[in-house]
């Protein structure tokens, strides 16, 4: 499974599996380090796997951003 964990300076997504990503989590010192950007991991064949273990705390569970703005402009819930 690979996912989206930067882009470059053309708007190009940096993508890697999800096994190279905790392997460069547990052992980065970046001083501008890598996050996860993946808006849409149910359309991987196996990301529902990361979706079944996730809930949001529940101070998160409103979309306060969304309720203020509209759901039309809003930026995507999983980023």
């Amino acid at each position: 499974m690979h996912l989206t964990v930067a882009g470059d300076q053309w708007g190009n997504d940096l993508r890697m599996p999800l096994s190279e990503y905790i392997e460069y989590a547990l052992y980065q010192r970046d001083d501008n380090p890598m996050y996860l950007w993946e808006t849409q991991p149910e359309k991987h064949p196996k990301g529902n796997i990361l979706l079944e273990d996730y809930a949001p705390p529940k101070f998160f569970k409103q979309d306060l951003i969304r309720d203020m703005i509209g759901e039309d402009v809003s930026p995507p819930l999983r980023w």
